[in-house]
């Protein structure tokens, strides 16, 4: 059948060199026992009688309303799934916009809680009396003295030259 012992490089076992031989002559025996003209008549009908008086099937066509309705129901379901895109693209135009009056809310209740917490603090703050750490606090400025003070005294002790 095929001439195999030539092309591969690997040879047949000897234990199955009978059945390969047996195989071969299987093979030769059923391409003996095909019918005569087998393979043009497969041909013809593959390619048909003759390639050249040949000639293609008539194709005939005809309306029917199943078609019909068929194209009219895919236009009406196309000109409803547009209508319907532009009529929301439309709509979402003219909408007013998203409320947030509920955070407006909440945010002036804070803002409302956080100046009354600070009114009391600075009633709290004003009834405290100051005076004595105000004093302490003049007591160390007098004590520290200006910066320009310092310099001014660091001049006089090394002398202009030092500047």
């Amino acid at each position: 059948m095929n001439e195999h012992d030539d092309t591969y490089e690997i040879e047949t076992p000897d234990e199955l060199r009978g059945i390969e031989s047996a195989l071969d002559r299987l093979g030769v025996a059923e391409r003996a026992s095909a019918p005569r003209g087998l393979e043009a008549r497969v041909h013809r009908g593959i390619r048909g009688a003759d390639d050249a008086t040949s000639r293609p099937l008539p194709m005939h066509r005809r309306r029917t309303s199943a078609r019909v309705a068929a194209r009219l129901t895919a236009l009406a379901a196309l000109v409803a799934v547009v209508g319907g895109a532009w009529v929301a693209l439309l709509s979402t135009n003219h909408a007013p916009p998203p409320s947030d009056t509920g955070v407006r809310l909440v945010s002036l209740e804070q803002s409302v809680d956080d100046l009354l917490a600070l009114e009391a603090l600075l009633d709290e703050m004003a009834s405290v009396d100051t005076t004595a750490a105000q004093d302490e606090a003049d007591e160390i400025d007098t004590m520290i003295g200006s910066p320009w003070d310092m310099i001014e005294k660091l001049d006089a002790a090394m002398g202009e030259e030092a500047i």
